[in-house]
């Protein structure tokens, strides 16, 4: 058998008969064989990775958002490729490090700028942003501002009339606003 029987057996070509695609699988359990992800990737042009750039990965929110995300990805046969970012100097480098390492990127309260999403865009690299809207990319959002007033109004109707609000003190740090919007709600019910 030639390397390129081989290949198209490991890949799903249809152009191999049963009989040869049976022999070459039988040999590749008895050699426990398993491809080179990095030399598929090269070949394919496609790594079977998803980005996920979260800024202060170890905030239980975002712990959470991964929680969801990491076991879809692998029933899907993806893994999931972190990039942290803790400080907006490292907010620029990690939009163009993404470009040949992955398949698609989340973004966790990130929004790209307008020439990050060129740039990703004409990489081939689909985006979705958590967290952020955005008039140009698929979004998933919370609407922080309805939240914190309905718990404020919830509050209220229970009696209480003197009501803090706790907000997050990293809020702005990367653009980052669902603090901000929440205290809004929380101002809008109290007033």
């Amino acid at each position: 058998m030639g390397v390129g029987t081989v290949s198209r057996v490991i890949n799903g070509s249809a152009s191999v008969s049963e009989a040869t695609r049976r022999r070459v699988l039988e040999v590749v359990a008895e050699l426990g064989y398993e491809p080179n992800p990095t030399a598929r990737a090269l070949s394919t042009g496609r790594t079977r990775s998803v980005g996920v750039i979260a800024p202060f990965f170890t905030r239980p929110s975002v712990i959470d958002r991964l929680r969801g995300v990491s076991p879809l990805l692998a029933s899907s046969g993806y893994q999931l490729v972190l990039f942290d970012v803790e400080r907006p100097e490292q907010r620029t480098n990690v939009f163009r490090s993404v470009i040949g390492r992955v398949d698609g990127l989340l973004t966790i309260s990130l929004a790209p700028s307008k020439a990050e999403l060129r740039r990703l865009a004409a990489a081939g690299i689909p985006v979705v942003l958590v967290d952020q809207a955005h008039d140009s990319v698929a979004t998933v959002t919370v609407d922080d501002l309805e939240g914190g007033r309905m718990a404020t109004e919830h509050l209220l109707s229970l009696g209480h009339r003197r009501i803090a609000f706790a907000g997050d003190t990293v809020d702005g740090v990367h653009g980052a606003s669902a603090s901000s919007r929440r205290c809004a709600g929380y101002q809008r019910a109290l007033s």
